[in-house]
């Protein structure tokens, strides 16, 4: 195994995420179109700022859901503050054209990058999502917690749902359901798995009542 940041920076730095992307994007659509079987689902893929600069990237995402029959308001795309910085005005166009196909948007590792408050109102996300660093320090840092609720208050402002990231024990859950955090996700809920792992647990919680 390769851990991605080996490989994704000499990805984008040959060219080869494009491609790379367009095929992650594929097979995330088609495992989720076999798992909507179960129940209603939606996936969160990642973008690359190289692939947020292509601008054939909504018409290839677009026939992808044609080819698959996934519904657009299915599949989430999760974007870097920094990846935006690289380019806002490209990256800006071409979100423009992703939320017309009614793909839904989040904001990843919100709080470590630039955080310009200029750009959540221009280019109109779905959620924001806290990063790891600032939740696995809020039950003991004051800056840490005045951070989280911070975030939390302004996305729920822009009428944006928040989803924090890193969450590992019953402290952390506890403290940001008290701040009204929307969802979470982190290894005190379960590892990586991999799909027919996933597929067995998904089985298993539609048969319960």
């Amino acid at each position: 195994m390769i851990n991605p940041l080996q490989f994704i920076p000499l990805a984008e730095e040959s060219g080869l995420i494009i491609p790379i992307g367009e095929w992650i994007l594929r097979e995330a659509a088609e495992q989720l179109a076999q798992w909507q079987r179960i129940g209603p689902l939606s996936m969160n893929v990642n973008l690359s700022v190289k692939q947020l600069s292509d601008p054939n990237l909504a018409k290839s995402i677009q026939s992808i859901l044609r080819d698959t029959g996934v519904a657009p308001e299915s599949l989430k795309l999760e974007l870097t503050e920094s990846a935006l910085m690289t380019n806002i005005e490209s990256a800006g166009k071409v979100i423009g054209e992703l939320r017309q196909l009614g793909i839904g948007l989040k904001l990843d590792d919100f709080g470590t990058g630039y955080s310009s408050l200029s750009y959540l109102q221009k280019l109109h996300f779905d959620s924001l999502k806290i990063d790891r660093s600032f939740v696995s320090r809020m039950t003991g840092d004051a800056d840490a917690h005045a951070i989280v609720d911070t975030i939390i208050k302004l996305a729920h402002t822009l009428e944006m749902t928040v989803v924090a990231e890193g969450i590992e024990d019953q402290r952390q859950l506890e403290e940001l359901v008290k701040l009204g955090c929307d969802i979470g996700q982190g290894y005190y809920f379960g590892r990586p798995v991999d799909a027919a792992a996933a597929e067995r647990f998904l089985n298993e919680d539609h048969k319960r009542p």
